[in-house]
């Protein structure tokens, strides 16, 4: 009986050896082979990694003070699936924030096609998206951003301004142009977060800092820009014309103090939606035969160089041959005969 227990004593130890041996074994392959893959997994768990937005750099005016084109705060409101506790509650509470019923909160929330990670809402303003914090809802999340705002709209050169939309990619005039130096760099924090995606204290594990983008002035003069284009206005009003434009230049150097052209834009509704066609700049877009506009330009730099005097004579022709081409006068069909000797300042 002795012998019995003694063998059988023998073997369970040699089967609890085996066991520690095949564990040891599992515990080396692990941290070896699998350790990867464990770590991994661990850092999905635990560690997220969250990017801090540049602020994208001014355009202004020529007296470096009036915003042109600048950022305003707006916050979005994210939703994490996983960790909601109660999804009709959750939409109940929030519906009275976010201009839509609790059914349809529901139903972006828990449709069969929602992500994990969903966006609800956009463009809440900083007090909305506070309040909405305060409730403390499981599974709720606010993200802070800077949307682009053009504080003139419609009324500020806006083709020549342009816009810049962060969804889709697109930019237009200034805010294209010189993309590069208004973007900056995002920056990005690694830390441990809690059950509830909230970093833990002490635990931030890599920070880069953003790097916002340069702030550029450009030549336009507020004061002459809003006179062009209130004359603008005007005159197409009175003219009934499809489009139009002013260009007002300092001739000193050649800098543009202001350029306004119709039919404009509001680049606010163009950040945000995309282009709606009609951001075609007439100044740098179009083709068309300047005409009489044209006749002070070349006088002037005849009477400057003594080629003409002031009261010298030309003959208005009704008609004047250019190769094969016949220019027929604007008044051509009033005034048949043409308007004779006419001297050069009334020409102007």
């Amino acid at each position: 009986m002795e012998r019995k227990f003694l063998l059988n004593s023998a073997c369970l130890l040699v089967l609890l050896a085996g066991l520690t041996l095949l564990s040891l074994i599992r515990i080396a392959l692990v941290q070896t082979n699998e350790r990867k893959r464990y770590a991994d997994y661990r850092n999905q768990a635990w560690h997220r990694t969250v990017q801090a937005e540049a602020r994208r750099g001014r355009i202004l005016a020529r007296d470096g003070k009036t915003v042109l084109a600048g950022n305003i705060k707006r916050a979005r409101v994210i939703i994490e699936r996983a960790l909601l506790k109660n999804p009709e509650t959750t939409a109940e509470r929030l519906s009275p924030y976010l201009g839509s019923s609790a059914e349809r909160l529901l139903e972006r929330i828990t449709g069969p096609d929602a992500p994990q990670s969903l966006e609800l809402a956009d463009d809440i303003t900083p007090e909305i998206a506070e309040t909405i914090e305060a409730l403390n809802l499981a599974g709720v999340f606010i993200r802070y951003y800077q949307r682009r705002y053009y504080p003139f709209g419609a009324g500020f050169a806006p083709q020549t301004i342009g816009y810049f939309n962060p969804k889709n990619g697109l930019t237009l005039g200034l805010e294209n142009t010189f993309d590069d130096t208004l973007q900056g760099k995002e920056g990005r924090t690694s830390f441990e977060k809690d059950g509830r995606g909230r970093p833990l204290p002490g635990t931030v594990l890599a920070d880069t800092p953003a790097v916002d983008g340069e702030d550029i002035v450009t030549t336009l003069d507020p004061e002459i820009q809003q006179i062009a284009e209130d004359v603008l206005t005007e005159s197409m009003e009175s003219a009934r014309a499809a489009w139009g434009l002013i260009g007002v230049m300092d001739p000193r150097d050649g800098e543009l103090l202001a350029v306004a052209s119709q039919p404009a834009f509001d680049p606010n509704q163009y950040a945000q939606h995309g282009s709606r066609g009609k951001e075609a700049n007439p100044l740098v877009h179009y083709v068309y035969e300047p005409g009489s506009v044209f006749k002070p330009l070349v006088s002037a730099v005849a009477l400057d160089r003594g080629w003409l005097s002031p009261d010298e004579k030309f003959n208005c022709t009704p008609t004047f041959t250019v190769g094969s081409h016949r220019i027929h006068e604007a008044e051509h069909d009033h005034n048949p005969a043409g308007f004779g000797l006419i001297p050069i300042r009334n020409i102007i």
